[in-house]
């Protein structure tokens, strides 16, 4: 059978069936996919032979001496036999080599589980890759993401809106604080109900005085007396989420740019087929915001890059910066007029 790339979520079906290996690389940045394969893998071996038939090596100091015999045992009162590398892109040249030899001739009565937490970008990762099922272990994003979240709220036993979605995907972060956010939601509300934005702002800490949606519609839209009275409020939340805020103006100043080049190339908004969710989004945005012109919308995402750069300098100071840049689009907004 030639390599495969699986997703993480049909491997524990494909693994417990005998339909992945004799090796196998779990591969990606997402440490909560990682995770889910590996108790996958640990459940082939029966409960009663596990200890005979599953041996779990680290990569960090790992020695061929230990390896080898590792693969090369027999499955004792089984079909088959596990062994798992955790951290096996920190293995030394050597077991590199033995790796990508054993890849091309493995030992079919044992399943060697490597789990690689890295882009895959080192040549030997990417020789092996090529040789043996790879299962995907990347952060989702976009529609993935999002129906990720939605199935991860229905096993806390809740729902999810999709403004709350949308907050949710573009927080940024890993699966893996995805998730803890999501339990700190479902803590704070009665099974069957909807975690909304304003659920969301309770884990984030956030003031109720500011309703977050709101909010980065008032700065898209230059309202700088409303906005700058938010910022104030959200003081303590610029410098761990200005990112996450700024991806959040910057996308209702992309759709602007995106409608308006539409309307002039196509067809007016009213006759047009919406694609995707961006019909509920544009839907979704404050009447403040959806009017304004292409080219300051277009200058606003040229503004955002350059503060972007700012940001990530160390004497930038996010709640003078963030005010800043309010003050400034409140005045291009007014010379747009």
């Amino acid at each position: 059978m030639p390599p495969r790339k699986i997703r993480a979520a049909d491997f524990a079906k494909l693994a417990t069936s005998g339909g992945v290996g004799p090796v196998c690389v779990a591969l990606g940045d997402e440490p909560l996919l990682l995770d889910h394969v590996e108790r996958a893998a640990r459940t082939i071996p029966d409960e009663t032979t596990r200890d005979f038939n599953m041996d779990v090596l680290y990569g960090d100091g790992l020695d061929v001496r230990e390896l080898a015999p590792a693969l090369s045992a027999l499955p004792m009162m089984a079909e088959q036999r596990v062994v798992i590398v955790k951290r096996a892109d920190a293995v030394v040249p050597t077991v590199q080599k033995y790796l990508t030899d054993y890849a091309a001739n493995p030992v079919d009565s044992t399943l060697l589980l490597l789990l690689i937490n890295s882009d895959g970008k080192a040549a030997w990762i990417k020789k092996l890759a090529g040789m043996v099922d790879v299962v995907d272990c990347t952060t989702p994003r976009g529609k993935a993401l999002t129906a990720w979240a939605a199935k991860a709220a229905e096993r806390f036993g809740v729902r999810i809106d999709d403004a709350a979605l949308d907050l949710l995907a573009d927080s940024g972060g890993r699966l893996i604080e995805l998730h803890g956010e999501l339990l700190k939601a479902s803590l704070l509300i009665e099974e069957g109900e909807t975690i909304t934005p304003d659920v969301l702002q309770r884990v984030w800490g956030i003031e109720e005085e500011v309703n977050i949606w709101s909010f980065f519609d008032h700065v898209a839209a230059g309202d700088r007396l409303v906005a700058l009275r938010e910022v104030d409020m959200l003081k303590d939340h610029l410098s761990q989420q200005s990112g996450f805020f700024f991806s959040q103006i910057a996308r209702r100043w992309r759709m602007i740019v995106k409608e308006r080049l539409y309307d002039q190339k196509r067809t007016p908004m009213g006759e047009r087929k919406w694609s995707g969710n961006t019909k509920r989004q544009w839907q979704m945005m404050n009447n403040n915001v959806k009017p304004l012109p292409l080219e300051y919308a277009d200058n606003q995402l040229k503004r955002m890059l350059e503060l972007d750069r700012a940001r990530k300098t160390r004497s930038f100071d996010d709640e003078i910066g963030f005010a800043a840049f309010v003050h400034n689009i409140s005045l291009d907004r007014k010379e747009a007029q």
